[in-house]
């Protein structure tokens, strides 16, 4: 158990917080309630404000010093121009808030300081990373905890406490029969390993305010990929490329479960996009004169299926697969494609 201190005008004074880390254990918001006299002290050559943790002994009164094993910072591999041979090294600077999120091998941009490195990549896929909550979400998190109280009681009470939980998690959906609870969360940048690193701390941390007798899952909504098919009419004064490209950015965009819909506000998991409202948004794309042909292939685990036998538990996904096709108007009114 840590005791929190922060640094005042008075010297160092405990710090009234509410530390849903579990002591730095797993990953979560720790809320400063109250430090209004905290002040600036010059400590291992910066002038910051301080916050401090003194590890409580259970068996005694005394304070052991945290011990921290390794803190790794974005670490990659570099390779040697001179020699071809990788090292590992570490950043002097890295990204902080969602801009952290390194995809698995990403190139990243070496600090001059190396010298002869031509080349870097991240060992390991960086996920997780938020920005600095703003005015707004602090407020509607503190306006939840009025309703929630911290317990788990009805539906509602589960979607506050998992958006207050982990900010990356955009969508949720409730489902309770009996004493069994599944929920099913959607994450801004799914990958199988974030998953289960979410899932199972938020398990832990929805346990411990649930009634007794109750059973909880965790699982992802299901996806579904979108394989649009599809003969656009425009004129011979636009390029195909930038047509195509448009076009395949507005349908992304708009079936995109977080951002997408009319609003860009996404789609609640089991709200799905339909070929009627596509078609509506291909249709306002600039230079698009007409759709000849326009249809959509569903694939769920890739497998293809009906869009009436698509699970209740679904988001819509875009398909790198989809082709567009550009026809021409021509000056007698005829379609021809180039």
């Amino acid at each position: 158990t840590f005791k929190w201190e922060y640094y005042s005008d008075i010297g160092w004074e405990a710090l009234n917080c509410i530390d849903n880390t579990k002591n730095l254990t797993k990953s979560g918001l720790f809320i400063i309630n109250s430090a209004v006299n905290i002040c600036r002290k010059h400590l291992f050559g910066n002038d910051m404000f301080w916050l401090r943790a003194e590890k409580c002994n259970r068996n005694s009164d005394k304070f052991d010093i945290p011990i921290i094993s390794n803190i790794y910072i974005n670490t990659f591999k570099v390779i040697n121009s001179n020699s071809k041979n990788s090292t590992d090294e570490y950043t002097d600077g890295y990204n902080v808030g969602k801009s952290g999120n390194i995809p698995k091998n990403s190139k990243i941009s070496v600090d001059k300081s190396f010298g002869t490195a031509v080349q870097a990549f991240n060992h390991f896929a960086m996920f997780g990373g938020n920005d600095c909550e703003n005015t707004e979400e602090a407020v509607k998190r503190i306006s939840a905890q009025l309703k929630h109280k911290d317990r788990c009681v009805v539906a509602e009470d589960y979607n506050l406490l998992i958006k207050n939980f982990e900010k990356n998690i955009c969508k949720t959906k409730i489902i309770n029969a009996s004493n069994n609870i599944t929920i099913f969360i959607l994450i801004e940048e799914f990958t199988p390993e974030y998953f289960e690193s979410i899932k199972n701390s938020l398990m832990t941390f929805l346990k411990e305010k649930m009634p007794l007798g109750i059973k909880i899952n965790v699982l992802p909504p299901i996806f579904t990929e979108y394989h649009i098919q599809a003969d656009i009419i425009s004129d011979y004064n636009f390029s195909d490329f930038d047509i195509k490209e448009s076009i395949l950015n507005a349908i992304k965009e708009f079936i995109n479960p977080v951002y997408g819909n009319f609003d860009g506000k996404g789609w609640s998991i089991g709200v799905l996009p339909n070929e009627n409202q596509i078609i509506s948004i291909v249709k306002n794309v600039k230079n698009v004169i007409a759709l000849k042909d326009f249809h959509i292939k569903f694939y769920q685990n890739n497998e293809e299926i009906n869009y009436h036998d698509i699970s209740d538990n679904s988001v819509a996904v875009f398909s790198d697969k989809c082709s567009i096709k550009i026809l021409h108007t021509t000056s007698d009114n005829n379609t021809n494609s180039r």
